[in-house]
C-alpha cells in the first residue's frame, strides 16, 4: 500500500460482522490502525444471580412470572445461536482476517472507552485523515476533532426516518419495510444526526427475516462506505443535511415480547405482502441520498 495514500482508522464493536466490516476497508485502503470497543459489559455469576434475585424480588417471587421470564431467555438464546450461525457463514471469512492478521496496529479498548484521553492520544500518534465507524459508542468531540477529513458512520437504517439502535427491527415491527436501508453519514457528536453522504436499500425477498435482512445491510452499508472513502479521498465526496427529526430507539427499547412479535408477523407474510404492494405501486418510498 502506497504510504502516500490517505489515512484510515476504524473503530468497531468485537462483533462478527463490525470484522467484516473492517476486513474489506482494509483490502482497498491505507489502514493505519484499528479500535475494537466492547458495547457489552461482561457480568460475573455473583453480579447475575444479584439481578435474578431483584426480579424475583420485584416479581413478589409469582411462580407465573418467573415461568414466564425463564421461557422469554430461552426463546431469546435459540434465536441468538440462529443469529450466530447465520452471521458465521455470511462474515467469517472475512471478519477472521481481524483476528488473526490486520496488517495494522488493533488496540482493544475497555467497555464504551474508545473516547478516553488514553485512546484519543492513541489515536492522535495515528494521524489518520478519516476515520470509519461501525458499532461503536457515541463519539466525544475530543476524538472527533482528530481526522482532518471527519469521521464516517455505518448506520444501518435509513437516518433521519430512524435513528439509533435496531433500526433494520424496528421499520419491520411498524409494519414499514419501506424504511428498511443503510446510511452513510458523517458523524458529529449527536445519534446518527450528522450529513449524510449515500444510502441505499436492500432486494428483499418474500422468506426475508429480520437476520437477513440485517446481513444484507451490513454487506451492502460496507460497499457504500468504501465508496464514500474513495470519494473523500478523490475530493469528489458530496454530503447533505438531514433536515428531519425521525424516531429515536435505544437498546432498552427492544424486549423478547418484541421479537416474538415480529417474528409471527413474519411468519404471516409481512415481507411477502410488502413486494405485492411494492409490485402494485401503493407504496410511497421515502426519499433516500444514493
Amino acid at each position: 500500500m502506497r504510504s502516500d495514500r490517505m489515512r484510515v482508522a476504524i473503530i468497531i464493536s468485537p462483533d462478527i460482522q463490525d470484522k467484516y466490516f473492517a476486513s474489506r476497508i482494509i483490502e482497498e485502503f491505507n489502514v493505519v490502525g484499528i479500535f475494537i470497543e466492547p458495547q457489552y459489559r461482561r457480568r460475573s455469576v455473583l453480579e447475575k444471580l444479584a439481578k435474578l434475585f431483584r426480579v424475583l424480588l420485584r416479581e413478589r417471587f409469582n411462580p407465573l412470572a418467573l415461568s414466564r421470564r425463564l421461557s422469554d431467555a430461552a426463546y431469546y438464546r435459540r434465536y441468538l445461536d440462529s443469529v450466530s450461525t447465520l452471521f458465521k457463514e455470511s462474515f467469517y471469512e472475512k471478519a477472521k482476517i481481524i483476528d488473526h492478521y490486520a496488517g495494522c496496529p488493533v488496540y482493544h479498548t475497555r467497555f464504551r472507552d474508545v473516547s478516553s484521553p488514553e485512546n484519543v492520544s492513541l489515536l492522535k500518534d495515528l494521524a489518520p485523515d478519516v476515520i470509519a465507524v461501525c458499532g461503536c459508542s457515541i463519539l466525544k468531540r475530543d476524538l472527533l476533532s482528530v481526522p482532518p477529513r471527519g469521521t464516517l458512520n455505518l448506520h444501518s437504517g435509513l437516518a433521519p426516518y430512524y435513528r439509533g439502535c435496531s433500526c433494520y427491527f424496528w421499520p419491520l415491527y411498524n409494519n414499514e419495510p419501506e424504511y428498511l436501508g443503510v446510511t452513510i453519514h458523517y458523524v458529529d457528536p449527536g445519534i446518527d444526526k450528522g450529513d449524510i453522504i449515500h444510502q441505499g436499500r436492500p432486494e428483499l425477498e418474500a422468506d426475508d427475516d429480520e437476520v437477513t435482512i440485517f446481513i444484507k445491510i451490513m454487506k451492502l452499508g460496507t460497499s457504500l462506505m468504501i465508496k464514500s472513502l474513495h470519494e473523500i479521498e478523490l475530493g469528489k465526496v458530496r454530503s447533505y443535511k438531514q433536515t428531519e427529526k425521525g424516531r429515536l430507539y435505544l437498546d432498552s427499547d427492544t424486549s423478547v415480547k418484541h421479537f416474538r412479535e415480529l417474528h409471527e408477523r413474519l411468519k404471516g407474510g409481512l415481507i411477502r405482502d410488502y413486494l405485492k404492494r411494492i409490485e402494485s405501486g401503493s407504496v410511497d418510498l421515502p426519499k433516500i441520498i444514493e
